[in-house]
């Protein structure tokens, strides 16, 4: 989690996060379970980076218009 800090607060200007994933539909199911708040346990049972950065990222409307492909609407 220390690494993924770090990373994530020392960029200037633009920050780039690549990654790769196996089953990206059933994830993304996963990923957009919550639409408040992520809770602790979620996070604790990550198994990867992107288990922590995405579903937080979900949450934004512009991510899951760019995501989805479609106008969000809350």
């Amino acid at each position: 989690m220390r690494v993924l800090y770090v990373a994530l607060t020392r960029a200037r200007e633009r920050l780039y996060i690549v990654g790769a994933e196996k089953n990206i539909p059933d994830k993304l199911d996963n990923w957009t379970l919550y639409t408040k708040k992520v809770p602790a346990w979620k996070i604790k049972d990550a198994k990867s980076y992107a288990d922590i950065i995405l579903p937080v990222l979900l949450n934004r409307n512009e991510a899951k218009e760019a995501v989805f492909g479609k106008k969000v609407i809350n």
